[in-house]
């Protein structure tokens, strides 16, 4: 689902996905969310369309500056994604993407209301990793590691419970793999110096990897591109605060 055209889709879903194409022109990113959400509505038993609405919240979600308009972006997004979950409970795409924003909603809530949520989103990701592990390039894996960089404490307690085969020591293992198989994905690099700093307080590897990124061929894929742009200032500035 990095950008392929669903099954049986016709124009309504190459103009949604033209509009996407372009997201790095947030009207084009607004564009693509109402599309989506049409589409949703129209083929209310379809879940590749709920996951794309939830996907496409959480992309205006994540580079949003006011903070109620963040959370009210990832509320969405989990919200229509569950629609896709109740319709295929492995539908891969619909489990991440809900997953994605409700992880980011969390966030921008109070610690009692984290700590509810959290299994649910750890049981998700466990669904991804057990269907498709590799899916958007090591995905579960690389949200499991941005929550065990930000949400240390909560990650920490319900992990073992949820997934005993996931560790810090894996996620590192998954973002390697990541980077070695490509495209060049900013947030891979990230994770990976956040969570080998966090877990081994490794500045080397967070001077090295700043380096990376700024080495980065950020367009080498189209797919990643307009988040490669929009992460690449932001890896920058949270490394270089670790390094």
């Amino acid at each position: 689902m990095e950008r392929e055209i669903p099954v049986g889709s016709g124009p309504v879903w190459e103009e949604a996905l033209l509009a996407w194409d372009q997201r790095l022109d947030t009207a084009q990113a607004q564009r693509a969310v109402q599309r989506f959400e049409d589409i949703a509505r129209r083929e209310s038993k379809n879940p590749d369309a709920w996951a794309w609405c939830a996907r496409a919240r959480f992309y205006l979600g994540d580079y949003e500056a006011d903070e109620g308009k963040r959370r009210d972006f990832f509320e969405q997004g989990m919200k229509l994604g569950r629609r896709g979950i109740d319709l295929d409970g492995k539908h891969v795409p619909a489990l991440f993407w809900t997953s994605v924003c409700e992880a980011s909603y969390v966030e921008l809530v109070g610690l009692l209301r984290r700590a509810t949520y959290l299994p649910e989103i750890l049981g998700f990701m466990k669904l991804v990793w057990q269907l498709d592990p590799g899916y958007y390039h090591h995905g579960a894996a690389r949200l499991l590691g941005q929550a065990l960089v930000r949400q240390p404490g909560l990650v920490r307690r319900f992990l073992p419970l949820a997934m005993p085969e996931m560790s810090p020591e894996v996620v590192v293992r998954e973002m390697r793999q990541a980077i070695a198989d490509g495209p060049p994905v900013v947030l891979t690099h990230q994770t990976l110096a956040q969570v080998l700093h966090a877990t081994k307080g490794d500045r080397a590897i967070v001077r090295e990897q700043l380096k990376v990124i700024a080495g980065l061929d950020l367009d080498a894929d189209a797919n990643f591109a307009p988040e490669n742009r929009r992460d690449q200032p932001r890896a920058a500035k949270l490394l270089k605060a670790l390094a």
